[in-house]
């Protein structure tokens, strides 16, 4: 699929007696599924392992360049997934750690919770072991930091850390705030929020080879307006261990939304490029940036910080 666009399908599943015997004792159902610009193979996300199908002439005919792109409308079609060829994520070690943060006490966020819990089913299919929390304090945020890095030292590999929340920087130093963060003077940030440079100083420790810090903590804050001298954003960090990538769901120094869905719109444009598979995880933060910027009109625009000096991808064909 390298190269293709893609885009979410709205299809109807009809399954064969088999596959329905293997859904009805697994308790799931498949995502919904993605398809190419050509319509020629549909892929479908199940119970860790992605299926292709081919897509059968009559198929082709029946939704007539429904999935353009440009084309908002859905539709519906009866699709039957047999004869699947799966694609199975690399059998590496893969930890993550989830943080989704919401419930502050000042300007409570809608999304995060939501973010984190989806990005957790969707590592987990991916073949990662999750630590997930969501609306948690700074021990907590600390004493979870302390337990992925000690998975990652007993079984190195990928280590993958997702924040969604409020952040903030304060003389160039970006922070994680976490809900019962009780900031009343600036100074306060340091000892009340907890530095990003603590899960990369971990990860580099330990000599973790493969690195991911996901970001999506640029939300607007209540803390810029009551200081000042405080920059909007993150801030680029100064570097990042050997083999990592940062990713930031938009620019240093910049916002981004919240969502007015259920998700954040940046973490929404990630799960959509995670389930396609073969491409690289700088595709997958391309793609994303490409579907972040179309759909706020070039207001937000993701950036990443890389150090890789190996692939990784989330699913090989």
């Amino acid at each position: 699929m390298s190269g293709e666009d893609t885009w979410s399908v709205p299809v109807l599943i009809k399954y064969n007696r088999d596959q329905l015997a293997m859904i009805n004792k697994e308790g799931g159902s498949p995502f919904p599924l993605t398809t190419t610009s050509k319509f020629d193979y549909i892929y479908a996300s199940y119970s860790g392992k992605i299926y292709r199908s081919k897509v059968h002439p009559t198929l082709t005919a029946l939704v007539d360049h429904a999935y353009q792109p440009k084309i908002k409308e859905e539709r519906i079609v009866q699709v039957t997934v047999a004869n699947e060829e799966q694609l199975i994520a690399p059998q590496e070690n893969r930890t993550a750690l989830v943080i989704g943060n919401g419930a502050y006490i000042e300007s409570k966020l809608r999304n995060p919770v939501n973010d984190a819990q989806r990005i957790t089913t969707e590592l987990k299919q991916a073949g990662f072991n999750v630590i997930t929390l969501t609306d948690v304090n700074l021990e907590g945020m600390k004493e979870a930091i302390r337990q992925f890095g000690d998975e990652l030292r007993s079984k190195p590999g990928v280590g993958l850390f997702y924040y969604a929340g409020h952040g903030l920087q304060n003389d160039g130093i970006n922070y994680l705030v976490p809900t019962d963060a009780n900031i009343q003077r600036q100074y306060d940030i340091e000892d009340e929020c907890m530095r990003v440079d603590r899960v990369l100083r971990m990860m580099e420790l330990y000599g973790n080879p493969m690195n991911i810090v996901i970001l999506d903590a640029c939300r607007n804050n209540p803390f810029f307006s009551k200081f000042r001298s405080l920059e909007k954003g993150l801030a680029q960090p100064e570097t990042a261990p050997t083999g990592s990538i940062i990713a930031f769901a938009t620019a240093p120094g910049k916002t981004a939304s919240d969502g007015d869905g259920e998700n954040g719109l940046y973490t929404e444009e990630l799960i959509k490029a995670i389930r396609i598979p073969g491409i690289k995880i700088e595709e997958i933060f391309k793609r994303v940036r490409i579907g972040v910027q179309e759909k706020t009109g070039g207001l937000q625009s993701p950036w990443e910080n890389s150090s890789l000096v190996g692939d990784f991808y989330f699913y090989k064909k």
